[in-house]
């Protein structure tokens, strides 16, 4: 029988005590999944599997789905009774890779509609690549340096592997993501700012919603809820013991993966939206073409199936783009010259 001094079971006793809090929010995160996905699942089944698959599709899929590889942090801090060390080194780092690309997820469709809204324009293209790369190999070394530093710990309670972080290298992909987030939000931004003068020409006696606006407002909403999480995390990451230091990340990883989802089902909504509705608000709805449909056609008459012209302004010339999700990177004609020839 091993002899522990007090100081020792002082410490296993706070380990064990703590290891309680990352059960908790296991828990928590298993029904948050659960719960999004139940109150949204019409919503899924109208705008994703009632439709043709395209990359807007992959992303919501993606959005939807892997939040519930959360379930194996459930598995691993409340369910398995496997202690061996190996087995728990191995599923703690599976959920680190699985967090890190709820996180990958989130920027690809942040910078995805951002593209989208400049008309997949190249001079986009080249600065929102640069940047993803740098972003790929920073947060990989990054989460290559945090996985090193995850121990399990040899002893345990009645079920679950208890984890120990030796570093917070972690803080790196946090705050990479805020910037990254940031950029994504000032692109979006900078396309609505640069088409006010058009928005306000359409303005008459009652407010109205464009894609473009609605995409804008999201954003804004979106940026700042995952920006206050984002930065209590690094908190935590930097004031909290090691054993408490990751207990927010998986659970940051799957909001973040519902609120891009949601961000994906109001688009599609306000899409989808008719000319008008019952309070009056005016709405815009989109004729879209396939592309390979529109190359037989004359410049003039691609570009009418593809732009929304305006009920309210039929003089002003001015047409507005579908579905950003609908443009040229997802299979439909694109509509640069929109942006040409309509400048500000």
């Amino acid at each position: 029988m091993i002899h522990l001094t007090p100081e020792v079971r002082a410490l296993i006793a706070r380990d064990m005590f703590q290891f309680r809090f990352h059960q908790f929010a296991s828990v928590a995160s298993a029904s948050l999944i659960c719960y999004e996905y139940l109150i949204n699942f019409d919503d899924e089944l109208r705008y994703l599997w009632s439709r043709r698959f395209k990359f807007g599709s992959a992303l919501l899929l993606a959005c939807r789905y892997l939040p519930f590889t959360a379930l194996l942090q459930l598995y691993m801090f409340v369910i398995t009774k496997d202690f061996g060390i190996p087995h728990c080194l191995a599923t703690v780092r599976a959920t680190s890779c699985f967090i890190y690309l709820q996180f990958m997820l989130t920027v690809l469709v942040l910078l995805t509609r951002a593209y989208a809204v400049w008309g997949g324009a190249h001079f986009i293209f080249i600065p929102l690549l640069i940047p993803v790369v740098g972003f790929i190999v920073g947060s990989i070394y990054a989460l290559i340096l945090f996985v090193k530093g995850l121990h399990a710990l040899p002893f345990h309670i009645a079920s679950g592997c208890m984890i120990d972080a030796k570093n917070n290298d972690v803080w790196i992909d946090l705050a990479i993501l805020l910037v990254f987030e940031s950029f994504a939000l000032g692109l979006l931004l900078a396309k609505t700012l640069a088409h006010r003068k058009i928005y306000k020409q359409l303005k008459q006696n009652k407010p109205q919603r464009n894609i473009l606006s609605v995409m804008a407002s999201d954003g804004i909403w979106y940026f700042l809820c995952s920006a206050v999480i984002t930065i209590a995390n690094i908190f935590v990451l930097a004031g909290f013991t090691h054993n408490l230091q990751t207990l927010f990340l998986g659970m940051q990883g799957v909001l973040q993966n519902i609120m891009c989802s949601r961000l994906l089902f109001n688009t599609m909504a306000e899409n989808e939206a008719p000319a008008s509705t019952s309070n009056g608000v005016p709405r815009f709805d989109a004729r879209v073409e396939p592309l390979s449909e529109a190359k037989n056609k004359s410049k003039s008459r691609r570009w009418s199936s593809v732009l929304i012209r305006s009920p309210l302004s039929p003089a002003s010339g001015r047409s507005f783009p579908s579905d950003p999700f609908q443009f040229a990177q997802f299979g439909y004609a694109e509509p640069q010259s929109f942006y040409r020839t309509h400048s500000c």
